[in-house]
């Protein structure tokens, strides 16, 4: 009978204790028995401390300040040494026979050098990879677009692993960063079930300012390998272009709401026009009307639920 391979499962955490301990007692939980846990504490001050040292077989590695979550996958690759790397994010968990499936089919296919899987949420909502985002999916990654391919829903093989890390370190986007690389170097598949619960936090890093800066940094740092695809280079790079701008534009108008006056948000609505490509009455008009601050808000909403019909046929 052949042996189970072990799999690494490198947990990094950044004052999440509730949701470290919940995601280390669902691992323990998987069917799967051949594993072993590494802790990344990107605290810089032990915080994950207490809760690992509940745990006898867990080995906790900790971070002098706080580095980043590609730091800490850097970290645990050079603690753990298994032939299969599950990242882990600490406000996710894994379902039940989501190890064990994902190490057959891999077992199963030698082609394929990283599996992911469906996702769901706090409500109960299911979300499943695309149909078309499995073999050969680079042209998915260079557009952002490889869907429920995430940290904690991936099972990778180590010896791919290796061969690109140590990674670059990015503050946000790290996902991406992690597909870039592999891309090139093997084909994806994924189970087609939700096999992690994952948390969307709105103000979490995923829809930060510093996530949408980082998209267009990697589009630009990756620029040899998206000049072989021209169209795409375009496409993402307009996209992630507008979604700068939004951010800018929402943080303005948020700081609108909160303050009289704000040259802070002034200068976010200025951004949000300068990223956003082409011409745009509707982000024109609220640059002119923060100006006047909150009452300059208050006026364009005015404006624009008369010009509704309008503004939407940009």
């Amino acid at each position: 009978m052949k042996t189970e391979p072990k799999v690494s499962v490198i947990l990094t955490t950044y004052f999440e204790n509730d949701g470290l301990k919940k995601a280390i007692d669902e691992v323990i939980a998987q069917s799967y028995r051949n594993i072993e846990i590494v802790v990344v504490d990107d605290s810089g001050e032990r915080h994950a401390e207490e809760v690992v040292r509940e745990y006898e077989t867990i080995e906790y590695v900790a971070h002098l300040s706080n580095q980043g979550q590609i730091a800490g996958w850097n970290t645990g690759m050079s603690h753990t040494s298994g032939e299969l790397i599950q990242f882990h994010d600490d406000d996710d968990y894994l379902l039940e026979g989501k190890i064990r499936k994902q190490v057959e089919l891999l077992n199963q296919n030698p082609q394929i050098g990283s599996v992911y899987c469906g996702i769901v949420d706090d409500s109960g909502c299911e979300l499943l990879p695309p149909e078309k985002n499995r073999g050969k999916v680079l042209e998915p990654i260079l557009l952002h677009e490889l869907y429920r391919c995430q940290t904690t829903t991936m099972l990778t093989r180590r010896r791919l692993l290796e061969a690109v890390f140590p990674l670059k370190t990015y503050p946000a986007a790290t996902d991406i960063a992690l597909q870039l690389e592999l891309g090139t170097k093997t084909q994806f598949d994924y189970l087609n079930e939700p096999l992690v619960h994952r948390t969307f936090d709105p103000d979490g890093v995923g829809s930060s300012l510093k996530n949408r800066k980082t998209r267009l940094q990697l589009i630009n740092e990756y620029s040899a390998l998206y000049d072989e695809y021209p169209q795409i280079r375009r496409q993402v790079t307009k996209r992630s272009q507008r979604m700068l701008g939004k951010k800018y534009m929402d943080i303005g108008r948020g700081l609108l709401e909160e303050n009289v006056w704000s040259p802070v948000a002034i200068t976010c609505i200025a951004r949000a026009n300068y990223h956003t490509p082409g011409f745009r009455s509707g982000y024109m008009l609220r640059l002119f009307t923060s100006l006047f601050g909150r009452f300059g808000e208050k006026m364009c909403n005015r404006v624009f639920s008369h010009l509704q019909p309008i503004i939407s046929g940009e």
